[in-house]
């Protein structure tokens, strides 16, 4: 009895300790997203309008496009939300924020996916 309740304790101090290491694998990835999340969060209507095309892989004149909007004017929103982002992701995520400044906008929306 004594040997099967070591056995036990000795599995389920392995799968806490899995569990533990599963946790902290994550856990920048989930803060990666909650930061992410609340920086989008904060973006005018329009700017998040524009942020989920551009998640989807549209492009900057796509979207002109199909929101009626001047070309111009949409780039000038992207540069906002790309500097917005990356601002916002500098502490959390260095790496996104580098994707981000680089207008890999599609690239970051899948990292965190």
């Amino acid at each position: 009895p004594e040997a099967k309740e070591a056995a036990e304790a000795a599995t389920k101090a392995t799968k806490a300790a899995e569990a533990a290491d599963l946790e902290a694998a994550t856990a920048p990835a989930t803060t990666a997203a909650a930061t992410l999340a609340a920086a989008v969060a904060a973006l005018s209507p329009i700017r998040r309008e524009i942020w989920a095309r551009l998640a989807k892989g549209q492009s900057g004149r796509e979207i002109a496009r199909e929101m009626s909007r001047n070309e111009a004017t949409t780039r000038e929103h992207i540069k906002a939300i790309r500097a917005a982002l990356a601002a916002a992701m500098e502490a959390t995520a260095p790496d996104l924020a580098e994707a981000l400044k680089a207008a890999d906008l599609a690239a970051v929306a899948a990292a965190i996916a």
